[in-house]
């Protein structure tokens, strides 16, 4: 085991205060976007979907449900949770009529996006997060009034979210989340949940068309003095291919604009779920080369190489990385790749300026933050995370690496691992914040 590796990352603690009260003083802070709605997290009752799922189910075999990418019916939703959790699956999919869902679980508020819960993060360690929202509905920005987020308004000014008028209906989603070791049964047989992860259902009002709020890009562009990093997500949520096309014109034209107003400022893409290949396909061909970092988890990984030919196994840290290779020279990614994982997160490619290594730390230990309390940590829980061991796939990733020809082009960290985390929703977009702290 390397100690000194381990030393580092126990100080990133102390590094990530620094670091935050560092943007603080200097007035920078991360630009997050794009998509934002209402989540309702349901929770999941074992019995209750066994009893749903064996009566949809019934006369038909359960080994061979299918997830569907559009809910329609009872049946098709009951597929598609149990296909998800037997196989320990994250994903999206879109529900067209939730009244089934309604009658299996109990659900609670929380805020959706990966630019907005990766602001929440943010604010959580106290660092300024300027957040773009498509659902400025009245539940979301009482989710988002808290100290540290910002919206940019009109005049060329940053409000809280606080002093926004709501400007719409909610946009709810339905996060289905479920743990390792939990049974499902469907008529005679059980299926126990190998990993803890989530399904989210979606019913898309505005996100559809991910309307871009020219008052954000526009303040971007005129303070990029101040804005080190822009995030882009959320592009999964729109469905038709023409609607995609002219909003990732519109995005590439601001990256421009930023690009010529901050020259080293790090534009950074974090993927999501896509319901199309074609979709995902646009989204490669049209917006990688504009992008200097891509951030995707292992399953993203696997169906984007997939689509291109190139297959990676999850197992094989080597395979991991020649399949990244692949996408950033195939697509012209400026700089490189973060793939963040349950074990690991690793940065693939070319030199930075920052220190993206403990930006992995960072990333890790807030998720890590996330996965204990449920909610996005604190300072304090933050540094307790350090307490949670480094994952033994992990370090034995990081020593294969640290041997290997790759040692001068790729950073890999051990995650702080956690076997069932109390949540499994927004660890992702709590990593991809603390990343957004190196730059």
């Amino acid at each position: 085991m390397d100690t000194a590796f381990l030393e580092k990352y126990s100080a990133a603690a102390d590094s990530l205060e620094e670091t935050v009260s560092r943007r603080k003083k200097a007035g920078v802070l991360s630009a997050l976007g794009y998509a934002s709605n209402l989540d309702l997290l349901c929770s999941f009752r074992p019995e209750e979907l066994s009893r749903f799922i064996t009566a949809k189910l019934a006369g038909s075999d359960p080994d061979e449900a299918k997830p569907s990418g559009k809910i329609t019916t009872a049946k098709a939703l009951a597929e598609t949770i149990l296909y998800y959790c037997r196989n320990g699956l994250g994903g999206e999919a879109d529900i067209e009529n939730t009244e089934a869902l309604a009658g299996i679980v109990g659900m609670e508020k929380a805020i959706g996006g990966t630019g907005v819960q990766a602001s929440l993060a943010l604010a959580s360690v106290g660092s300024d997060a300027l957040a773009h929202l498509t659902d400025a509905s009245e539940e979301v920005l009482q989710l988002l009034s808290v100290p540290g987020i910002y919206a940019a308004a009109s005049g060329g000014t940053l409000s809280s979210c606080a002093g926004l008028a709501p400007a719409n209906e909610a946009e709810p989603h339905y996060i289905i989340q479920y743990q390792k070791g939990e049974v499902i049964r469907a008529g005679e047989k059980e299926y126990t949940i190998p990993v803890s992860n989530r399904l989210i259902l979606t019913k898309f009002t505005i996100n559809d068309c991910l309307p871009l709020n020219p008052a954000h890009l526009a303040w971007i562009e005129k303070n990029a003095a101040r804005v080190p990093d822009v995030m882009l997500s959320g592009f999964n949520c729109i469905p038709d291919l023409p609607v995609l096309l002219d909003v990732l014109s519109a995005v590439r034209a601001h990256v421009c604009r930023y690009r010529a107003a901050l020259p080293g400022g790090i534009v950074y893409y974090e993927d999501g779920d896509f319901h199309h290949d074609k979709l995902r396909q646009a989204v490669l061909e049209h917006l990688y080369a504009d992008v200097d970092i891509v951030g995707m988890n292992e399953e993203e990984l696997a169906y984007t190489l997939r689509m291109t030919g190139e297959d990676a196994d999850a197992e094989d840290i080597f395979s991991c990385i020649r399949g990244v290779k692949t996408l950033i020279s195939r697509f012209g990614i400026r700089k490189g790749m973060v793939i963040h994982t349950k074990d690991y997160a690793m940065y693939a490619g070319a030199p930075l300026k920052a220190d993206v290594e403990s930006g992995l730390m960072y990333g890790c230990l807030m998720a890590a933050a996330k996965a204990q309390h449920g909610s996005f940590g604190t300072m304090k829980e933050v540094r307790e995370a350090l307490l949670l061991p480094p994952g033994e796939k992990g370090l034995a990733f990081r020593e294969a690496v640290e041997k290997s020809e790759y040692r001068d082009s790729v950073i890999l960290v051990p995650s702080r691992y956690m076997d069932r985390p109390k949540y499994t929703i927004g660890l992702g977009d709590a990593f991809t914040a603390g990343v957004q702290l190196c730059f």
